[in-house]
C-alpha cells in the first residue's frame, strides 16, 4: 500500500465511524474520507459541538493506524482506488468502495472471473448442475468464481474451485476480523493455497450487519465481467445481486428454471428481461467466450470448437 493510501485507509476507519453520526450530511465525511490526510478544523466547523468532534476524530485517527498494523500483521492487505493494483471493474462502480481489506492474493481480484450467486437452500437439481456443468468449465478454463460464501450455491462455487484448483474470491458482509458465516473461518487456509482471497470493503472488526449484504452484493456483480444465476427467488437477495448486474450493465446468465417453482420465480423473470440463458456447460463456454469477452488468454484455453460431449 502506498503511503497516500495508508493515510486514506486511517481516514477512512474515522469517517466510517462519523459517517452514521451525520448521516444526513454525507458531503462532510466524503470530503474527509477522500482527503488522504487526517481532517483539517475547518472539517468540523460545521458539525455541531465540533470542538468536542475535532478531540474525538483525533483519537479516531490514532486508533485506525493501529487497527492498519494489527490486520497487516495477520497477512491482510488494504487497498484503495489510489493503488495500482485495485481492480478496475471496482473502480469503474458508481459509489467504488474507500477501501478493501484483502486476505489472500491480490491478483485474484483482476484475474478473469464468474460471479456465480444464488439461494441459501437451493434445490437438490441446481446444486448438481453446477458439479456437472460449472465444474466441466472449471476443470478445463483458468477461470476464478467470486461468491458470498453463503452457505448453498456460494460455497457450492467456492468448493468447485478447491476441487479444480482454481482461484476464488469470497466477499464477506463483515469485517475480515469477524468472519460471516463463522464456518468461512475453516475455509481460509484452502482458499488461500488455490491462490484465492477473502474480501471485505468494512471496518475490519465489523459485525455482520443485514444492510452490509446489499453493500457486498454490488462487490460480487461488479467484480466480474459476468455473472451466473443458479437459482433465485423474486425480489431475493440473488434477485436483486442479478438486477445490480444489468443496471451496471454486465452480461448476466441464468439457469432456466420452472414459473411454478418459488425458489426458481426468479430465474424466470429475469431470463425475460434479457439475460441469456445457460443450460449446460456449453451455453456457459458460450456466454464466458461472447457476453463476458473474456481475456484472449480465456478464449483460448476454452478453444475455438469447445467440445463439451461427457
Amino acid at each position: 500500500m502506498q503511503t497516500d493510501s495508508l493515510f486514506h485507509f486511517v481516514s477512512y476507519l474515522a469517517a466510517h465511524k462519523l459517517r452514521f453520526k451525520f448521516a444526513d450530511r454525507p458531503r462532510l465525511v466524503s470530503a474527509w474520507s477522500r482527503g488522504l490526510r487526517p481532517p483539517s478544523p475547518d472539517f468540523f466547523r460545521e458539525l455541531p459541538e465540533f470542538e468536542i468532534w475535532r478531540e474525538r476524530a483525533a483519537s479516531f485517527w490514532e486508533k485506525g493506524a493501529f487497527e492498519l498494523a494489527r490486520e497487516a500483521e495477520r497477512g491482510t492487505r488494504f487497498l484503495t482506488p489510489e493503488d495500482p493494483e485495485f481492480p478496475e471493474t471496482l473502480k469503474s462502480l458508481e459509489e467504488p468502495p474507500w477501501v478493501l481489506s484483502v486476505r489472500g492474493s491480490i491478483e485474484a481480484l483482476s484475474a478473469p472471473s464468474l460471479s456465480v450467486v444464488g439461494a441459501r437452500e437451493p434445490l437438490p437439481g441446481s446444486l448438481a448442475w453446477m458439479q456437472e456443468h460449472l465444474g466441466f468449465v472449471l476443470k478445463r478454463a483458468p477461470l476464478a468464481l467470486a461468491s458470498g460464501g453463503a452457505r448453498g450455491v456460494d460455497q457450492m462455487a467456492h468448493r468447485l474451485c478447491l476441487r479444480y484448483e482454481r482461484p476464488t474470491l469470497i466477499f464477506v458482509p463483515s469485517g475480515l476480523g469477524a468472519l460471516y458465516p463463522e464456518n468461512l473461518k475453516d475455509w481460509v487456509l484452502p482458499v488461500l493455497e488455490c491462490s484465492g482471497a477473502l474480501v471485505s470493503e468494512f471496518h475490519p472488526r465489523a459485525p455482520m450487519r443485514k444492510w452490509h449484504f446489499q453493500m457486498r452484493n454490488r462487490l460480487i456483480a461488479g467484480v466480474s465481467r459476468g455473472t451466473l444465476v443458479v437459482e433465485a427467488r423474486h425480489r431475493s437477495g440473488t434477485w436483486l445481486t442479478a438486477q445490480l448486474a444489468l443496471d451496471l450493465p454486465r452480461p448476466l446468465g441464468v439457469l432456466p428454471g420452472s414459473a411454478i417453482e418459488p425458489r426458481q420465480s426468479g430465474n424466470v423473470l429475469l431470463i425475460n428481461a434479457g439475460a441469456t440463458p445457460i443450460c449446460d456447460a456449453q451455453d456457459l463456454v458460450m456466454f464466458l467466450k461472447g457476453p463476458c469477452q473474456r481475456p484472449t488468454e480465456f478464449s483460448s484455453s476454452l478453444g475455438a470448437s469447445f467440445d463439451v460431449a461427457h
